[in-house]
């Protein structure tokens, strides 16, 4: 999608159980944003309307049915959503084109005669002894010895993953690679690190440089012991990269140092609202809250323009939700500026 080029999405239930399609990371209207109880029938369909005024950054539709929402995002109902801003890109040149490639991982458990395990009865977590991306099991990409833009999407129902590029070489340390953006677009400047957490829904892009690998294999791994997620005997990589010698195209093969203005104001001191994270008697709650209790449910109201410090904490035991995933224990600093 281009940003300021308006959309109407026709989504067609052809399942056998109700659907209700959220476009995640969109600030789609109340009728369009697929909230849980808005489904359609088996048979039905529904228009979307998207207004993609928002700038560039990876989105990803699923379904949001109530009760079912991991069920059916589990058997398919996801995908990726670009959304593009032409100016944006022409400016920075980053790696395009089979130079930018979506990634997302999931991560599946399969019975003995090969049907995939529903989640259909779980009341605890789903982890998967099988990482698929793009919906194949431990898959290779053959790549060429220069910078790639790959955006990134963990759309597992419970798994949490900590990455990191390794080469085939003995004793190989984690590769750097650059991040340039996340869910709500691109960063100010790159960021370089060798790891990375992401949880589920969350979007990163990143820029890998193969330059100095020609004739090597590059392991996407992930690590042992990520929170509370169960560990099973290949958890421990995702997929691999085979590194060619050649480079057929040389253009948009650098990251700038600063790749968007935010605008982000002076830090505050002051903690204005803070949110506790939970889950009670088989439910998510924000302080003590649920999503059935209507009249209650708003919990803020900050005024066009201010600038608030929310502090969020998670306390759910554990758990991370697929609408916000932090660090159990952790407690997260959040600024929050309401535009004018």
């Amino acid at each position: 999608m281009t940003r300021g080029r308006e959309a109407v999405v026709r989504f067609v239930n052809q399942n056998d159980r109700e659907a209700a399609i959220h476009l995640h990371g969109s600030y789609s209207r109340a009728p369009f944003d697929g909230w849980a109880e808005d489904t359609m029938k088996p048979g039905e369909y529904k228009d979307y309307y998207y207004p993609n005024h928002q700038g560039s950054r990876t989105l990803w539709y699923h379904d949001h049915a109530i009760h079912i929402t991991s069920v059916n995002a589990y058997n398919g109902q996801a995908g990726i959503y670009l959304l593009t801003d032409p100016a944006e890109e022409e400016k920075l040149q980053l790696p395009n084109g089979k130079y930018e490639v979506p990634l997302v991982f999931e991560s599946k458990q399969y019975k003995k005669n090969g049907d995939l395990l529903t989640p259909e009865n779980e009341r605890d977590s789903l982890f998967g002894d099988v990482f698929h991306v793009n919906g194949q099991p431990w898959p290779y990409l053959d790549v060429e010895p220069r910078k790639y833009r790959f955006r990134l999407l963990d759309a597992s129902i419970s798994r949490a993953f900590l990455l990191s590029f390794v080469s085939d070489a003995k004793n190989a340390k984690p590769i750097p690679f650059q991040v340039i953006a996340s869910d709500a677009g691109y960063f100010e400047s790159p960021v370089t690190t060798s790891n990375m957490y992401i949880s589920m829904a969350e979007r990163y892009e990143i820029i890998f440089d193969f330059a100095s690998y020609k004739g090597q294999k590059i392991t996407l791994k992930n690590a042992r012991d990520v929170f509370k997620d169960e560990d099973y005997g290949a958890t421990d990589r995702v997929m691999q990269f085979r590194v060619g010698s050649t480079v057929t195209n040389t253009e948009r093969n650098r990251v700038p140092s600063t790749l968007i203005d935010l605008g982000i104001p002076p830090p505050k001191s002051t903690v204005d609202r803070k949110f506790k994270f939970e889950r009670t008697n088989g439910e998510w709650r924000i302080n003590g809250v649920g999503f059935a209790d209507v009249k209650n449910r708003i919990l803020a109201k900050p005024q066009r323009g201010n600038l608030e410090l929310w502090e969020l904490e998670n306390s759910s035991g554990g758990w991370s939700h697929r609408k916000l995933s932090i660090n159990p224990s952790l407690q997260s600093l959040l600024i929050i500026l309401i535009n004018s």
